[in-house]
């Protein structure tokens, strides 16, 4: 990703006319009074590819800001502080939870992985502990 640099020289994409940096934001004076622009509308419109400046998070299709000509990473604050998204223990979907310890993407992958921890949980019983725990006279 090639980022603004304000001091390369700079072309005005808008009218062609060339100046050697921006360092005292002559290019950026140049584009107010002239074309009525700010720096980061210019840089929006004809210097930055619109994938770019997607948000870094793997759900959101935000379109971040730019931080002095620079596009930020992430949209929104929230954004940056979900971390990896969280993937299913049934299908291996990647989703997203409020909760961090959350292991199914739904409620069809939440039954599932409860059947089969019963089913695990069977196995491991011996035939006496069965009978002690499924007694129906269990008091």
């Amino acid at each position: 990703m090639k980022k603004y640099d304000a001091k390369v020289e700079q072309k005005c994409q808008v009218c062609g006319l060339v100046f050697t940096h921006n360092k005292q934001g002559r290019f950026t004076s140049h584009l107010l009074s002239n074309h009525y622009l700010s720096l980061d509308e210019y840089l929006l419109i004809h210097f930055y590819d619109e994938n770019i400046l997607k948000c870094s998070y793997q759900f959101c299709d935000k379109l971040v800001q730019l931080r002095r000509g620079v596009p930020k990473k992430y949209c929104s604050r929230s954004c940056g502080g979900k971390g990896l998204p969280l993937e299913c223990h049934i299908c291996f979907k990647k989703f997203e939870a409020s909760n961090r310890k959350t292991k199914t993407c739904g409620p069809k992958c939440a039954k599932i992985l409860k059947s089969n921890s019963i089913i695990d949980w069977h196995k491991t019983m011996t035939a006496e502990d069965k009978l002690k725990h499924f007694e129906k006279n269990n008091f």
